[in-house]
């Protein structure tokens, strides 16, 4: 349905039946429930559903900027679920996409969005998104300042309190946002540590109740993933579901 790449008419059509259940049944589920908010039976101009699967490019970037707003407003956060399997791969159908690459407005507010979302996730969700994106930026030549600005995006979303952390000689006052030239590309380091293998990330052991919700957003994340990576590569960058379940 929504996590269908492939064919944009089916997910299109999904996301228009989750708005109709979201404005008319929200209280049948607690992901209807979230997206309630973002739905509009008196006015279809300003609904979230409808203006996502809208043909002009602005009506996709007012549903995406809503998202942003009314997530501003919330005083109980979303479950966990709807953000990782409904509105994260809705937004990553947007980054780093050939289709969207010269859509400027729509990158942006994709961004935007992806950053909102990841000011509501767990630490566990959270630094599995920031890792997919990490890997991509080492992988993807194409999309560098895209994927530069996403990861800004996520690092200014870092909502976890360090005031009992054991991190030695980092004040939490000393903690500063993230800003595009603090994060610089070496190309050829990067290439030689990937054929090497000597930086392979192993995600910290969880609890086995959250292996389900691993699996699901690491779904989520490489359905979207546009590049064409080969063996070795994933083997040394990519999060895969064997060390997720580890």
């Amino acid at each position: 349905g929504i996590r269908d790449k492939k064919s944009e008419q089916t997910q299109q059509e999904a996301v228009i039946l989750l708005g109709y259940m979201a404005r008319e049944c929200a209280e049948l589920h607690p992901v209807l429930r979230d997206f309630s908010l973002l739905g509009n039976k008196v006015d279809l101009e300003v609904d979230f559903f409808e203006n996502l699967q809208h043909l002009q490019l602005h009506r996709k970037v007012r549903a995406l900027l809503k998202f942003c707003e009314v997530s501003k407003g919330l005083t109980k956060l979303p479950c966990t679920r709807t953000l990782t399997q409904f509105v994260l791969p809705i937004i990553s159908q947007f980054l780093c996409s050939e289709r969207y690459s010269n859509k400027n407005t729509i990158v942006d507010a994709a961004i935007e969005a992806l950053g909102t979302i990841c000011k509501m996730l767990p630490w566990h969700h959270y630094e599995l998104v920031l890792r997919y994106y990490l890997g991509k930026l080492r992988q993807s030549v194409e999309f560098q300042k895209q994927l530069v600005r996403i990861i800004v995006a996520i690092l200014n979303a870092f909502h976890f309190d360090l005031s009992n952390s054991d991190i030695k000689g980092v004040e939490p006052s000393e903690l500063k946002e993230v800003k595009s030239e603090d994060i610089t590309v070496e190309k050829d380091e990067n290439k030689e540590k990937t054929e090497s293998g000597s930086d392979e990330l192993d995600p910290e052991n969880e609890d086995e109740d959250k292996s389900k919700g691993n699996e699901d957003l690491e779904d989520v994340l490489n359905n979207y993933d546009t590049i064409n990576e080969d063996q070795e590569a994933a083997e040394t960058i990519e999060v895969t579901e064997e060390s997720i379940l580890e």
